[in-house]
């Protein structure tokens, strides 16, 4: 049987197959190594400022303002399986 012009005979699409699936490996084998590399990357250094530390000679502990405790508000109106619902410490407004 002969071959028609523009035609692939079994042996070219095998080995098209083969450059190709050599092609993925490759890509997939690149994308893996660029992640790996990528990963192995430490943090950046973040700097704390010193009046952040407790040790320092500038850190200073204060109480927290008189309003600060406030009273806790509570809704009974159901939640799901809960009957009521507190805000212990809620906002200001």
């Amino acid at each position: 049987m002969a071959n028609k012009p523009g035609r692939k005979t079994p042996l070219s699409c095998i080995l098209s197959f083969k450059k190709n699936r050599i092609i993925l490996l490759f890509g997939l084998l690149w994308c893996a190594v660029a992640q790996k590399a990528n990963a192995q990357s430490g943090p950046a250094k973040t700097e704390v400022p010193e009046w952040a530390l407790p040790g320092s000679a500038t850190h200073k502990q204060v109480p927290p303002p008189p309003d600060f405790h406030r009273p806790a508000r509570t809704e009974y109106t159901p939640i799901g399986i809960f009957t009521a619902q507190s805000d212990v410490g809620g906002a200001l407004v």
